[in-house]
């Protein structure tokens, strides 16, 4: 790639499947139904993107154990003519009981029953569903700190089970876009668009499916394929904001700035008040060669939003485009104030200080971001950088 703009769209739109699914499981329906049969329930903003990997999980209406109680005990005693394999009742009430447990958030205990009951039935569709639901939730919320090093094995795990689990059903349109937002997630490109195409194949009206399908398409630069998938989109919801952003994107990644400002607002229209259109379209503005407008509608957001990775990285390079490096290192010092784990963050902002002609302050990030990065080579190189700086201003 080069350019950050398509990995960024993606991005957007799985954060708001991870931010919908770290929310537990009280948002689902009660009854457990089928993944294709949840596909119309999504919402155009994708928040109840979450139904495709979660609703599978539900069992009943049950609201889960009051105040963090106990869920009741699998019945583990009770077996079939296959002394090793439990009977069909005492999996459900294991998958209640897991179930129950991710419902109050007690993911080790959940995680429990599930190893046991996948290792006595590793058939059990639902049980590779809910596990990886563990991992996913481990790793989203050490995506969210901005420990990326402890984040992405959980995702490999969770894309590992629903591997797992299309060997038992190959044939579910959803089982598999779960599965590829998670190779998504673990950085698999090549395995996400496998299981995008199949997600596609096997149903032709859901928007999501091909929507991530054309945002994949993109990383690859397949820009005709992209624009395809994109289009068929919009013929079954022309309200998808994504879908827009996402032809914003190829737009500017081949150099029409005039379109992809138009497809943008068309995003906009739609969904106003997303972060990630936002960004998206101060993106286009940068590198648009309006830097001015870019600082313009980020850099009123609230503080906390300003620490978002996307809108620190568009601050602070629109700052730099402009000069003024000490507001772009201010960007990014947030960023890190944030997430002290994004030590890349603080490379940033050090990088700046040092073209605005503080290397102390510079210096001063790079022992905190040691902390998280001993040794890298990143680092390395910018205490050269820095002790050449500190030599200099000393003479």
């Amino acid at each position: 790639m080069t350019a950050h703009t398509t990995p960024h769209i993606a991005r957007a739109t799985f954060r708001r499947f991870c931010h919908a699914a770290s929310r537990g499981f009280q948002q689902t329906d009660c009854a457990r139904t089928s993944h294709d049969g949840r596909a119309a329930a999504v919402s155009r903003s994708g928040t109840s993107i979450l139904v495709l990997a979660l609703a599978a999980f539900m069992a009943g209406c049950s609201d889960g154990p009051n105040n963090g109680g106990d869920a009741p005990a699998p019945d583990t005693a009770e077996s079939s003519d296959d002394a090793d394999r439990p009977t069909p009742h005492a999996i459900d009430q294991a998958v209640d009981s897991a179930e129950q447990y991710l419902r109050s958030d007690r993911l080790d205990e959940a995680e429990t029953i599930l190893d046991r009951l996948i290792e006595q039935a590793p058939d059990v569709l639902v049980a590779r569903e809910m596990r990886a639901q563990i991992y996913f939730l481990r790793g989203s919320r050490a995506r969210r700190e901005g420990n990326e090093a402890e984040a992405r094995p959980y995702f490999e795990s969770s894309h590992d089970e629903y591997r797992a689990a299309l060997e038992i059903d190959d044939e579910t349109a959803g089982l598999h876009h779960s599965a590829g937002m998670m190779a998504i997630a673990a950085e698999r490109t090549d395995d996400a668009i496998t299981h995008m195409e199949a997600a596609v194949e096997r149903n032709s009206v859901h928007p999501q499916y091909p929507l991530h399908l054309a945002q994949l398409y993109m990383q690859q630069e397949r820009w005709d394929e992209a624009n395809r998938m994109l289009e068929r989109v919009l013929t079954i919801d022309p309200d998808e904001p994504y879908a827009y952003a996402s032809l914003a994107g190829v737009a500017l990644e081949q150099g029409e700035i005039e379109q992809a400002t138009e497809h943008i607002r068309q995003a906009r229209e739609i969904e106003p008040d997303d972060l990630g259109l936002r960004v998206q379209e101060s993106r286009i503005h940068r590198r648009g060669g309006d830097p001015d407008r870019t600082i313009e509608l980020l850099s009123s957001l609230p503080e906390a939003e300003r620490a978002d990775e996307a809108v620190a990285n568009e601050l602070g390079r629109a700052y730099t485009q402009l000069g003024e490096h000490e507001q772009a290192a201010r960007a990014w010092t947030l960023r890190f104030r944030y997430y002290e784990n994004d030590w890349r963050a603080a490379v940033h902002a050090a990088d700046a200080w040092l073209e605005a002609g503080e290397p102390e302050e510079a210096h001063d990030l790079h022992r905190l971001a040691e902390l998280q990065a001993h040794g890298h080579h990143e680092l390395e190189e910018l205490d050269r950088r820095i002790r050449r700086a500190l030599r200099e201003s000393a003479d």
